[in-house]
């Protein structure tokens, strides 16, 4: 099999450093998720080793970004010990508690305090009204340091042309505190938030509301995200996507020639 021209016109990979194999539409700037090629995939899509899709020319119009761990530095294991130390749990343990009820806290269904106190719950803890609060400023402190690195990212693709935008799994005491703090959140194009919009990603219609909020094509628009399940979600609602581990190599490596230096 043929790999196709580099100067050919739309060609788009949805691979990312992990995958082996990339499958790339030649002829519609879009992708499917990477290995999953089978009797139902179209024609013009191609299957070629990860290190051949390097370099391809892509066709992206829009950039959508995660917030946690992609616009946002990742936690310290301080800010997680100082978050979990009033339940005297095990890390393993307030981890999965922490996420256990996130998504009814992200949709809005629970109040922060609602939150804390489920998790309390499970711990056998009585949390106070002062505590509460403490928690919760404790949390939105540790998601609101920013990625320098990817901030400029974002920056210089909004100059280079293309929209930017952010779909994020978001609370609302979250939200507040970050619209008070970073006034940069201004220069997206598009800023969805589950607690607002009402759905939690990988559900398909957070990011087929987010390009539409864009003014993007599905397939002209690349997501970014740390979880790989979200990655996913976006390949299958037809975005191209990469799996952003704190590398921003990786994703100028993806876009090539399509973002102007």
């Amino acid at each position: 099999m043929k790999r196709p021209a580099r100067a050919a016109p739309s060609v788009a990979s949805t691979w990312n450093e992990k995958d082996i194999t990339a499958i790339v539409n030649v002829s519609a700037g879009y992708g499917v998720e990477a290995g999953a090629a089978d009797s139902s995939t179209p024609a013009n899509f191609q299957t070629f080793p990860y290190d051949e899709c390097m370099g391809l020319e892509v066709n992206v119009r829009g950039i959508l970004f995660d917030y946690g761990k992609v616009l946002s530095l990742p936690p310290t294991p301080e800010d997680w010990a100082a978050l979990r130390a009033i339940f005297r749990t095990s890390e393993a343990t307030f981890e999965q508690l922490y996420w256990e009820f996130r998504d009814q806290y992200d949709l809005n269904e629970l109040s922060g305090a609602e939150y804390w106190l489920h998790v309390a719950q499970r711990t056998g803890v009585v949390l106070t009204s002062a505590a509460i609060d403490r928690q919760i400023e404790l949390d939105n402190r540790q998601w609101t340091r920013i990625n320098p690195e990817m901030l400029e990212f974002a920056r210089h693709a909004k100059a280079s042309g293309m929209t930017i935008g952010i779909l994020s799994n978001m609370q609302r005491d979250m939200l507040a505190a970050m619209r008070r703090q970073l006034d940069w959140l201004c220069e997206f194009d598009a800023q969805l938030f589950s607690c607002e919009i009402g759905v939690v990603k990988p559900a398909r219609e957070s990011y087929l509301r987010a390009v539409e909020a864009m003014g993007t094509a599905p397939g002209e628009t690349l997501f970014l995200d740390d979880k790989m399940k979200n990655v996913e979600g976006a390949r299958r609602a037809g975005l191209q996507a990469l799996l952003f581990e704190g590398d921003r190599k990786v994703v100028d490596d993806y876009l090539g020639s399509a973002l102007s230096r």
